[in-house]
C-alpha cells in the first residue's frame, strides 16, 4: 500500500480533469459540466493537506473533487487517503470502484498494483452480522449509523475493537464491544425492550408509580401534621389561660391587690381564653379536612404508611403502619 499519493496518479487524474474530452462527456450521468476548475481546486488542496499529514482534511477535499467532477480516476487517491486513516473498508470500496469504473483506461501495471492492494485490504477487514429484535431500530457502529434493522448485508469493519448499539423509540441498548479479526465474521444480537413491556415493567401489576405514591403520602401526612401542630398550640394556650384564671382568682381574694393588677389578670385571662377557643376551632376544622383527605387517598390494599382514623365518644385517634 502506498505511503503517499502517487505523483503519477496525480498527473493522470489532473490530466483527465482538464482534458478536452471532458466537455463532451459532460452529458453523461456522472460528469458535472462547468465544474472542472472547482474540482481542480479541491484536488490541489487535497494533495497539500495530505503532504501535511492532515488526512481527514485531504479526504474531504478529495471527496469534493470527486463529487463535483464525477471523475472515477479520483477513486484511486480516495482509496489511498482512506488507507492512511485506517478506514480499510472505505479504501477497499474505493479501489474496487476504481477498477470497475475505469476498465480499459488503466495501464495493466496499475491494475496489478491495485489488485494487490485489494487483496491486502481483505486480510484487514472483518464483518459484523448485526441483528435486532426490533425492526426499524437504528444500528450504530462506532457511533456512526450504518442502517436500520433488519440490515440487508453484513457491515464491513477494520480489524480491531468496535462498539455496536441499537436505538429505537427513545431506548438505546447497552454498548456491545466486539473484537473483530481480519477476514472474520462476527454475529451480534441487540435486544431492545418492547415498548408495552417497558411501560408495564415500570408500573408492575397496575400498582401506583413510586412518585405518585410519594405524592399520596404527602397529601395524607401534611394536613395531619398541621392538625397536630394546632392541637399542641390549643393545649398550650389552654394551660396558660387556666394559669391566668388562677392568678385572677388569687388576686381577687388577696388583701391589698390593686385594681390595676386585677384588671391585667382579667384581660390576660380573656385573651388567652379567646386564643384557645380560636385554636380549638381551627384544630377541629383541620382534623375534619385531614380525615376527608385520608379517606379519599386511602389505598385499596393495606400498605406501609397507611393511616386509619378511630373516632370514639369524646375522642379522635390515629393509627398507622410504617
Amino acid at each position: 500500500m502506498h505511503a503517499r499519493i502517487n505523483p503519477l496518479a496525480f498527473a493522470f487524474a489532473l490530466a483527465v480533469l482538464g482534458a478536452p474530452q471532458l466537455a463532451a462527456a459532460a452529458e453523461g450521468p456522472t460528469a458535472r459540466p462547468g465544474k472542472v476548475e472547482e474540482a481542480k481546486g479541491h484536488y490541489r488542496r487535497a494533495r497539500e493537506l495530505y503532504d501535511e499529514n492532515n488526512f481527514r482534511g485531504a479526504l474531504v477535499e478529495m471527496q469534493r473533487a470527486y463529487d463535483v467532477s464525477g471523475n472515477a480516476a479520483l477513486l484511486f487517491d480516495l482509496g489511498q487517503i482512506q488507507f492512511q486513516l485506517q478506514d480499510y473498508p472505505g479504501a477497499l470500496n474505493a479501489f474496487t470502484k476504481y477498477l470497475a469504473s475505469n476498465k480499459g483506461e488503466i495501464p495493466a501495471a496499475r491494475v496489478d498494483e491495485v489488485q494487490k492492494d485489494i487483496e491486502r485490504l481483505k486480510g484487514r477487514i472483518g464483518s459484523l452480522r448485526i441483528t435486532s429484535n426490533k425492526p426499524g431500530a437504528q444500528i450504530l457502529v462506532d457511533d456512526v449509523v450504518v442502517g436500520t434493522a433488519p440490515l440487508s448485508e453484513p457491515v464491513l469493519v477494520g480489524a480491531g475493537r468496535h462498539k455496536i448499539v441499537a436505538t429505537a423509540d427513545g431506548q438505546t441498548t447497552s454498548p456491545k464491544l466486539v473484537d473483530v479479526a481480519g477476514a472474520e465474521a462476527v454475529e451480534v444480537s441487540l435486544e431492545l425492550a418492547d415498548s408495552a413491556a417497558a411501560s408495564s415493567s415500570s408500573h408492575p401489576s397496575g400498582d401506583t408509580p413510586p412518585d405518585e405514591k410519594r405524592g399520596v403520602r404527602a397529601v395524607v401526612w401534611v394536613p395531619w401534621a398541621i392538625t397536630g401542630g394546632l392541637a399542641v398550640a390549643t393545649a398550650v394556650t389552654g394551660v396558660l389561660a387556666l394559669s391566668k384564671s388562677g392568678e385572677l382568682s388569687s388576686d381577687l381574694t388577696t388583701p391589698g391587690a390593686t385594681r390595676m393588677q386585677i384588671d391585667d389578670a382579667r384581660s390576660s385571662t380573656k385573651s388567652l381564653a379567646l386564643v384557645s377557643d380560636v385554636l380549638l376551632g381551627a384544630t377541629i376544622a383541620a382534623a375534619g379536612t385531614s380525615l376527608v383527605l385520608t379517606l379519599i387517598n386511602r389505598p385499596a390494599k393495606p400498605q406501609a404508611g397507611q393511616v386509619s382514623v378511630r373516632i370514639g365518644v369524646g375522642s379522635v385517634g390515629l393509627r398507622g403502619t410504617f
